[in-house]
């Protein structure tokens, strides 16, 4: 597990971001500028996005979405509903990604009965659970982590 101390030190630049994660930097400045990818770290005109270690994660997350067959707005919705996640539990080792019959990701959870059938809903209707995915997020942290602190060293090398 990468500790939360690690995690808040360590800052990537936007295009080291997107190198890391495998993101085309134009590609995902206009993904922001569409809102399709609203989690983005604040920035303002004229100074370069700055990326934690969670905020990397949820990018390569976008990529991974994109390179299946998301598009751009169905990815970053799943980006950002994960680094959402990520703040609210910074040390979860993985994320579960539940997913209904509505093709949106329902649920975000540290743990999962993967027993379950249906999502809870609040009336008598029964969502019927179409697909579990698993997100390792210790393993991308560390490769975040590794990644930027490489970059750390050439620079002072």
């Amino acid at each position: 597990m990468t500790d939360t101390q690690t995690k808040i030190k360590l800052r990537a630049s936007s295009k080291l971001a997107c190198q890391i994660a495998g993101v085309h930097q134009g590609r995902f400045n206009e993904a922001v500028h569409f809102g399709f990818y609203p989690c983005a770290p604040e920035t303002i005109p004229g100074r370069a996005r700055s990326f934690d270690v969670d905020d990397v994660v949820a990018l390569m997350i976008y990529q991974h979405g994109m390179r299946t067959g998301l598009s751009a707005k169905a990815a970053g919705h799943k980006a950002c509903v994960v680094r959402k996640f990520m703040r609210k539990h910074p040390d979860a080792p993985r994320a579960y990604l539940v997913t209904g019959s509505f093709a949106t990701v329902e649920i975000v959870a540290d743990d999962f009965d993967m027993t379950t059938e249906f999502l809870p809903m609040g009336s008598d209707y029964q969502d019927p659970i179409c697909s579990v995915e698993v997100v390792n997020l210790d393993w991308r942290r560390k490769l975040a982590v590794a990644e930027i602190t490489d970059k750390a060293r050439k620079v002072r090398g």
